[in-house]
């Protein structure tokens, strides 16, 4: 008595719908929903002025700020820096949502104050206090991000009924 058992073809045929499967997991994602977890995040930057890592100013300049922009924090002399980076829709606010990503940021300002900051050049008298290198790193955002993404993947095995 024998007994055979073929599967290549099977295997074959379950790779193939599992190839278009993952094609269409984060099909009709909305990337735009993203964007209020970056505002969040910018916002805890900002904030905790760079979690604690941005240089403190220097002392004349902070005496000069104080008197003149009263409780401005670093960054946020005229707060046109803080604005565009924590409000959608904010002058010099960058939000592009595309079928598969998801562009935020800044642009817009003259000098351009923000990238001297977030790569300041050499010889450059300002100090680097980055945020969108800080957002990049951000835990929490990475955690918001990701649970976002596996509720819509989820929803869609579900709605296929791979996934109950």
């Amino acid at each position: 008595m024998q007994i055979r058992i073929q599967t290549q073809s099977n295997i074959d045929a379950f790779i193939r719908e599992i190839g278009r499967l993952s094609e269409t997991l984060i099909e009709d994602f909305d990337w735009g929903s993203l964007a209020p977890m970056v505002v969040e995040a910018a916002d805890r930057i900002f904030a905790s002025e760079g979690r604690g890592k941005w240089p403190q100013l220097n002392e004349a300049y902070a005496r000069w700020k104080e008197r003149n922009y009263p409780g401005k924090g670093i960054l946020e002399l005229t707060g046109a820096y803080r604005k565009a980076a924590t409000q959608i829709g904010a002058a010099g606010n960058v939000v592009e949502v595309g079928d598969d990503y998801l562009t935020y940021g800044v642009e817009g300002f003259d000098p351009n104050y923000p990238l001297f900051h977030e790569d300041p050049r050499e010889g450059s008298r300002l100090p680097a206090r980055p945020v969108f290198e800080l957002l990049e790193e951000d835990e929490e955002l990475a955690r918001d991000v990701k649970e976002a993404l596996n509720e819509h993947i989820n929803q869609k095995l579900r709605e296929t009924q791979i996934a109950r």
